[in-house]
């Protein structure tokens, strides 16, 4: 299974998503690889944080459990660039019981990431072996490496948050995919119903939305502190408890 999770729009929830993604994933039982694919490298800081010394499996003293990756530690940037192969490149992670693995992004992916050709990540990734499932974090674009994913995936979610900016570019992105004969999924990320009757802006504005999302909404996850504390803070205990509550909406809502 290949999933790509993009959207034109910065800051729409695309690295959350991933992350939550490789989780409910990786707690099914699946092996799962995340790649990061933004030069901002947001995925590589929640999945594991970078250090100086010590190999990728060795959690730095006074982190629970971020992994502390060697600054030279090659990335996507060194795979699509012929520079090191996959397996070189993935890092073994893990939150508790649940155990993934991910390829980091840094800032230099910012040189080749525009000029990605459509089949780019095609040509790295269709014979790599030993994943159920693989997960491509995107930059803010549907252009270069973006398009080059979502050409590659089976699967394809766009998320977005429900805001006048973010009607648009979310659009927009179902037009590319589209144009490469591709279909998008849609999660709003805090969306909650409103009945046609009621009044005020948000209430307005979501049933806008999902007007002109049509067929392409697959659904909504909230959007709260404890949600954004599992995504960001390495130092969450991951307890069956918290499994449940946090990942099974996701694991529903994608059909694991």
């Amino acid at each position: 299974m290949t999933i790509g999770i993009v959207n034109q729009k910065g800051g729409s929830g695309k690295t959350h998503l991933t992350v939550l993604v490789t989780l409910a994933l990786a707690a099914a039982g699946k092996k799962v690889l995340a790649v990061d694919c933004d030069p901002q490298g947001g995925l590589s800081a929640f999945l594991g944080k970078v250090g100086q010394t010590g190999s990728p499996q060795v959690v730095r003293p006074g982190l629970q459990h971020g992994l502390s990756i060697p600054a030279n530690h090659p990335g996507i940037f060194e795979v699509l660039t012929g520079m090191c192969k996959i397996e070189e490149a993935v890092i073994a992670g893990k939150r508790d019981s649940i155990g993934f693995h991910f390829i980091r992004a840094r800032h230099t992916l910012d040189r080749i990431a525009p000029g990605s050709d459509l089949y780019e990540i095609e040509r790295k990734f269709k014979k790599a072996k030993g994943f159920d499932c693989i997960v491509f974090d995107s930059p803010p674009t549907m252009q270069g490496i973006s398009k080059s994913i979502a050409h590659f995936c089976g699967k394809i979610y766009i998320p977005s948050d429900i805001s006048e900016g973010s009607i648009q570019p979310t659009l927009y992105t179902l037009d590319i995919l589209k144009e490469i004969k591709r279909k998008g999924q849609v999660i709003l990320i805090g969306y909650k119903h409103s009945e046609q009757g009621e009044d005020g802006f948000i209430a307005r504005l979501s049933r806008e939305f999902r007007e002109k999302l049509g067929k392409a909404y697959l659904g909504s996850l909230p959007r709260n502190i404890s949600m954004q504390k599992s995504v960001s803070d390495t130092a969450i205990k991951w307890t069956d408890k918290k499994v449940f509550k946090t990942l099974k909406p996701v694991s529903d809502l994608i059909g694991i």
